[in-house]
């Protein structure tokens, strides 16, 4: 009883602590990132990630025709469901947020770092479980939009349960995308492939993207539709659209090559994980990620940095180049976001072959990206642009987003 509520570290500044049934919650500031702290152990969201957040509602969005009307299962911070609001597309919002303490916060402490989203017009949040909301509510959504969970923490890995893909497929309107992001490096590749095959089971195939370069964090989508597949003239009418409705500043989700860059393709796995589906009478992966938890058992796990993840996302943009998954012209476009990454691999490692990699991603992105003028190039998916690292002139960076606040 005489433990402090929440363990203050010398970096950080409290700004709130709230305490209820669900346990403690601190918004805490370190003088980069605001972030919310869940019972000492677990970090939601965080400021200074704002244009990845983001991005993981841009890249869906950008998938549908016309994506008018859009859940998101879990709300945290509020950042990832505000870039919804930067597409002139989209009519309305539902975010779906278990913890009423999470989403009070997200109002009180982050308003001015989610676009007002728990405030907007065009919005409504909801204290609810997310899954029995899609289950027995009569709405339905052009897209729907996952936030990142962890798959070890009790009750969350049945967000990538049967159960839970088969009511976000109910539902979906007729042409609806689903997208389930997953920070790739809390997961082993085992987990992973149980995870893809429940998916499959569903919504029949499996399609890729991640939302940025960097290698310390990981978060891939799962993207299934209610029918069909990618669609690149879709995107490429949906990109037009947004880049001249002029809110939409990410450089890369401007343009369809930019869209491709991270995209990773469809994805199948062994034929073995077939009958290991994750169910909520299994728990499969609940069990297993929290055993490895405990055992403090982590040298399994994706990373960025490791072989796992490297060869996923090798194998992944190789096959695109040969396959008609991607347009011809847009087909070296995976291979140069794996490009990115090595790039990322490259400048971490203080390896002077950086150099060589950065005036190769310049001489091969896409003239109509780099000539965007409209694009916040703040914004770009790695810790710093190639050019910016070449010290050469290149596109104007600017660190405003169209509502005035501060992305990095």
């Amino acid at each position: 009883m005489n433990l402090p509520v929440y363990y203050q570290a010398k970096q950080y500044k409290v700004i709130d602590l709230q305490v209820a049934r669900e346990g403690s919650l601190a918004v805490v500031e370190d003088g980069r990132s605001r972030v919310m702290i869940f019972d000492n152990q677990y970090t939601l969201g965080g400021t200074w990630v704002t244009p990845n957040l983001r991005r993981q509602a841009h890249l869906p969005l950008l998938l549908h025709e016309k994506p008018a009307k859009v859940g998101f299962i879990g709300l945290g911070t509020g950042i990832t469901a505000s870039g919804a609001l930067e597409h002139q597309a989209v009519e309305f919002i539902t975010a779906v947020e278990l913890s009423a303490l999470v989403a009070e916060s997200a109002a009180r402490n982050f308003d001015q770092f989610n676009h007002g989203v728990c405030h907007h017009p065009k919005a409504k949040v909801l204290v609810e479980d997310a899954r029995i909301y899609l289950e027995a509510s009569k709405e339905s959504f052009d897209v729907i939009i996952g936030d990142l969970f962890t798959p070890w923490r009790p009750g969350e890995a049945s967000l990538s349960s049967l159960e839970q893909f088969h009511a976000a497929r109910q539902a979906l309107r007729g042409a609806g995308v689903f997208c389930q992001w997953i920070e790739l490096t809390q997961w082993t590749p085992e987990q992973f492939q149980i995870a893809a095959a429940t998916f499959r089971k569903v919504f029949g195939h499996l399609y890729l993207f991640r939302a940025g370069f960097g290698t310390g964090s990981v978060p891939v989508g799962l993207v299934g539709f209610k029918s069909g597949s990618p669609d690149w003239s879709t995107v490429a009418r949906r990109t037009d659209f947004e880049r001249q409705a002029g809110r939409l500043v990410d450089p890369l989700c401007r343009h369809p090559e930019g869209v491709a860059m991270l995209y990773l393709g469809e994805f199948v796995p062994p034929s073995e994980y077939e009958r290991q589906i994750n169910t909520l009478n299994n728990l499969r992966l609940e069990l297993s990620a929290s055993r490895q938890v405990v055992l403090l058992d982590d040298g399994n796990h994706y990373s960025g940095a490791r072989d796992p993840w490297l060869r996923l996302l090798d194998k992944q943009s190789a096959a695109l180049a040969h396959q008609a998954d991607l347009p011809a012209a847009l087909r070296p476009y995976p291979r140069l976001g794996a490009l990115a990454t090595q790039f990322e691999l490259a400048m971490e490692a203080n390896d002077p072959g950086a150099q060589g990699i950065a005036q190769r991603l310049i001489d091969q992105i896409a003239p109509g990206i780099r000539t965007d003028a409209g694009a916040n190039w703040a914004l770009w998916p790695g810790s710093m642009t190639p050019w910016e690292f070449l010290h050469l002139p290149g596109p104007a960076i600017s660190t405003q987003s169209p509502t005035g606040e501060s992305d990095r």
